[in-house]
């Protein structure tokens, strides 16, 4: 009898941590996906409506910074690109295919993920604002061969 009471109270400490652990982790994920995306710049999301309709909705139209970077169906119009600290940044899919905008290093895009995109459709434009000053490598994830550089001054 009292090895069965000795059983049933090592059965209910481990039962309480399990869940102890477990509801730590559901928190500590949470804290983390709050913070990345309290660290990551805003980006925006927009379709140019004039190629298909002949007509821009304003409210559809990205908000254009002073610094363009432009995807063709050849890559990125330029190599290197310039932009002045706390400027948004706006990248246009010219393309008849999709633009992934994804900071460097390929494939794990770590070095600046404030840069990182969703996918962007042929016509689709996304903005973002870049953290600081510095040099920021970029590609095309679907077409990795496609590169380029911002220099935020």
């Amino acid at each position: 009898m009292e090895q069965n009471k000795s059983s049933s109270k090592i059965g209910l400490v481990v039962a309480a941590a399990v869940v102890l652990v477990g509801a730590g982790v559901v928190v500590y994920t949470m804290n983390n996906e709050s913070d990345m995306k309290d660290n990551a710049s805003e980006q925006t999301k927009t379709t140019d409506t004039s190629k298909t309709n002949g007509t821009a909705d304003s409210s559809e139209k990205a908000v254009v910074g002073s610094t363009v970077i432009t995807f063709t169906d050849k890559g990125f119009d330029k190599t290197t690109y310039r932009s002045k600290a706390g400027e948004a940044v706006t990248v246009k899919n010219m393309s008849s295919n999709d633009l992934q905008f994804s900071s460097d290093d390929h494939p794990t895009h770590l070095s600046n993920p404030e840069l990182n995109m969703d996918i962007l459709g042929p016509g689709e434009s996304g903005t973002f604002t870049p953290a600081g000053t510095g040099t920021y490598g970029f590609h095309d994830h679907i077409e990795d061969q496609f590169t380029g550089t911002l220099i935020v001054e």
